[in-house]
């Protein structure tokens, strides 16, 4: 079963969050602090509204 255009997009957004989440450094230390279940909320949120926006231009 083919998925959707905005099916794919948020498959790789949720990846990309997951992989910046877990980049270690080269001692192993993580390089950011863990992104919280809200912080992608609302990043979301956002990137959902400017698409929306630039759809309606």
């Amino acid at each position: 079963m083919a998925k959707t255009d905005k099916e794919l997009a948020v498959e790789l957004t949720i990846a990309t969050i997951d992989m910046v989440t877990n980049h270690k450094l080269q001692n192993g230390a993580p390089s950011l602090n863990p992104v919280s279940p809200k912080e992608i909320n609302e990043f979301l949120k956002s990137y959902y509204s400017t698409l929306k926006d630039l759809k309606d231009s």
